[in-house]
């Protein structure tokens, strides 16, 4: 497969940010032809004599974050000199162990899981402006300071369960206030690497996926015994996490 890659001279730009922002923005837009290997591309700009700033532009079924960091790892250890670690396995490896798994046990348990929701969790329609018919999205971000954060780590070490896990139990808690249901869900990204696998680790592909998390807080539950259960769940998730979210 020829790979598609351009060099386009910027030097003596007059305005050289908002020329490669230009650049970067035209590579998104053009998106991919699905039917049309490869689905990923480069364009190298040279901003100086000695100075180059690469676009590098593909699309997402190819491969996670995960991946992405083994590839551009492995581009920096050639250009170090080092030797790059042979891999043991396959993505096609994968494909195969895939293909392995009983859909009727996948198919039970999550049966099981949803067998407590009786309708989606709708935080939008909990929300006032759900009333005026008013649909507008926004982000916020909040920056814990050291403190605060070591003080999460610090309990979470205590309740013996991962951060990962208090943030889910928190998160599971405001949904249920919301919307005032007793059952609700989220969906988590994974993972999604079988430990089963041979040098999984360092493979490169598609291999996460975004599993529902569906739990039923009780108020007569202690904090610590609902940390658990939730820690509990998400053990038993890892065991089914390679269903197709579409299956699910």
């Amino acid at each position: 497969v020829q790979l598609p890659c351009r060099e386009i001279d910027l030097r003596g730009h007059e305005d050289l940010d908002a020329a490669l922002t230009r650049l970067a923005d035209a590579e998104r837009e053009q998106g991919f032809d699905l039917a049309q290997a490869p689905l990923l591309r480069l364009t190298l700009a040279r901003t100086g004599d000695d100075r180059y700033q690469l676009i590098y532009t593909s699309h997402h079924i190819l491969l996670d974050g995960w991946s992405n960091s083994q590839l551009l790892g492995e581009v920096l250890q050639h250009y170090a000199g080092q030797a790059v670690q042979s891999l043991s396995g396959r993505y096609s490896d994968y494909i195969g162990w895939l293909q392995r798994q009983d859909k009727r046990v996948s198919e039970a348990f999550w049966r099981a899981q949803f067998a407590t929701l009786d309708e989606p969790t709708w935080l939008s329609r909990a929300l006032k402006c759900a009333a005026t018919g008013q649909t507008r999205q926004g982000e916020f971000k909040w920056r814990l300071d050291a403190v605060m954060t070591e003080r999460l780590h610090g309990f979470a070490r205590q309740q013996k369960v991962t951060l990962n896990t208090l943030v889910q139990a928190a998160w599971l808690l405001l949904l249920q206030r919301y919307t005032g249901h007793d059952s609700v869900t989220f969906g988590a990204t994974v993972a999604g690497r079988p430990t089963q696998l041979q040098g999984v680790e360092q493979q490169i592909g598609l291999f996460i996926n975004t599993l529902p998390v569906v739990a039923s807080p009780r108020v007569e539950q202690p904090l610590h015994a609902w940390l658990q259960e939730l820690q509990q769940l998400n053990l038993a998730l890892r065991e089914q996490e390679h269903t197709p979210l579409y299956d699910i």
